[in-house]
């Protein structure tokens, strides 16, 4: 299954940005909120959630500014938990779920996206 974010992860999700905690809160159900709307208008979701699944998380930048990888997935802590909430997912601990991280920008990217691909594991 594959999901294509038209953004990176808001800063405000972000655990180095000091936002207040409400604030982070608010942003992480409406990355719930955004990943559970793409996952339900997706005809190839799981039928059941995965037991086992490896996902591989681009985030493609249309600038070039740095970005720590590990920020980028910490940030992305309310599109998993939503993964997870409209049952793709079973659980999303490391027992469950194995990661490939990748980051791309510059000239060839012509707009910020993160594209989630899910697949079945055996982990």
């Amino acid at each position: 299954m594959k999901i294509v974010l038209p953004n990176l992860p808001p800063k405000e999700a972000n655990p180095n940005s000091n936002s207040h905690y409400y604030v982070r809160s608010k942003v992480r159900r409406e990355q719930q909120e955004q990943i559970i709307g793409y996952v339900l208008a997706n005809t190839n979701r799981p039928p059941e959630p995965l037991h086992k699944a490896h996902i591989t998380i681009t985030w493609r930048a249309s600038d070039k500014r740095n970005r720590d990888i590990d920020n980028l997935f910490s940030a992305m802590k309310g599109s998993l938990d939503g993964l997870v909430n409209v049952g793709v997912l079973l659980d999303d601990s490391a027992k469950h779920v194995s990661y490939t991280l990748k980051y791309e920008w510059g000239d060839e990217v012509k707009e910020n996206q993160t594209i989630i691909q899910i697949d079945k594991a055996d982990i």
